[in-house]
């Protein structure tokens, strides 16, 4: 599977999805059950470590997304 892959694959979900962003706000464990993150991937978006997504092969326009949406 290609690097960052499933990073992606939430975080453009998250992006265009109204009602998938309100759960990863609110439950972001249930959020994450569709899509086959590895637990280093789970720990960096939660924690918001945007140098470890980056490096994780996420997109760098979904981590601004991201940041985005954590600080509303």
């Amino acid at each position: 599977m290609i690097k960052g892959y499933q990073l992606d694959k939430l975080l453009y979900a998250v992006k265009k999805d109204e009602n998938l962003r309100e759960r990863f706000l609110r439950d972001f464990d249930a959020a994450c059950l569709d899509f086959h993150l590895s637990d280093e991937e789970k720990s960096a978006l939660k924690s918001r470590d945007y140098a470890a997504l980056c490096e994780l092969g996420a997109k760098d326009e979904l981590i601004l997304f991201l940041a985005r949406l954590s600080k509303k």
